[in-house]
């Protein structure tokens, strides 16, 4: 497994509670969305994954390396972590001086991180505004030049925190575009969402989270079609999922529906 969560518990400082009883298991290659309701936990257990937070009860495990202090190193040249706001990881004076961060941090050669910063500027479609100050990027070209940072390092799983807020739909179609390039080559993703309508057309797996305790943990079309289930949750049905409520095949997108009505 990818991510093995074995009796996790988290308290923050003023005594709330921001997980408790963890237990998960995330398989490699998919896009995995965590799911719930503001306070539900989503962001502290992504936290998890690259040791920002570290485990005060319990075990976390993620590509085989077990999330300790000691480990946070290791842990972080194969974990990329992309937050909720690109400006809080953009620092440079140019975008490509942005990206290289990451990869001269872990030494790379001045070859091989010229090298990984101009794959990784091309991979986002940002290769044209290298030289350009961060804080002069619209939002949408912004994640892309931070996903760009992640790339440069070549992790094997990427964790993002609600990659998606913010976006227009053509930014939300053009980092998706982005992401899905990468996971092809046999990566992973695990993100954090409020879009549920994203995460039953585009997650392979998605986890239902409410007060820091694991709710479900299935494929789309299990989870987001179990109205009993997402009640507690606090969450809506997607609205393909209610349209095409009892139907035999359900559609998780536009084309999909299209094509079953034209049927």
């Amino acid at each position: 497994m990818m991510v093995h969560i074995q009796n996790l518990f988290y308290t923050y400082g003023d005594g709330t509670t921001g997980l408790k009883q963890i237990h998960l298991q995330i398989a490699p290659g998919r896009r995995t969305a965590l799911l719930g309701v503001n306070g539900s936990g989503k962001t502290t257990l992504l936290y998890h994954l690259n040791g920002t937070f570290l485990p005060q009860q319990g075990q976390v495990t993620v590509l085989g390396i077990p999330v300790t202090r000691q480990t946070l190193p290791q842990l972080r040249r194969q974990v990329g972590f992309l937050f909720d706001y690109p400006d809080h990881q953009l620092f440079a004076t140019t975008v490509a001086r942005d990206v290289a961060f990451g990869p001269r941090n872990l030494g790379f050669s001045k070859t091989a991180t010229a090298q990984s910063v101009t794959r990784s500027l091309d991979q986002v479609g940002l290769a044209a505004l290298g030289e350009k100050p961060p804080y002069q990027l619209s939002l949408g070209q912004k994640k892309r030049a931070a996903i760009a940072g992640l790339l440069a390092t070549d992790p094997q799983l990427i964790v993002c925190d609600e990659p998606f807020s913010g976006l227009d739909p053509h930014a939300q179609e053009q980092f998706r575009q982005v992401l899905d390039e990468w996971i092809a080559q046999g990566r992973s993703l695990i993100f954090s969402t409020h879009d549920l309508e994203l995460a039953y057309a585009w997650a392979d797996e998605v986890i239902l989270l409410r007060e820091g305790e694991v709710l479900a943990q299935g494929p789309p079309l299990e989870v987001l079609t179990d109205a009993p289930l997402l009640t507690a949750a606090k969450l809506p049905m997607p609205l393909l999922a209610r349209l095409f409520a009892g139907h035999p095949r359900q559609p998780r997108n536009v084309e999909e529906a299209l094509a079953l009505i034209k049927d």
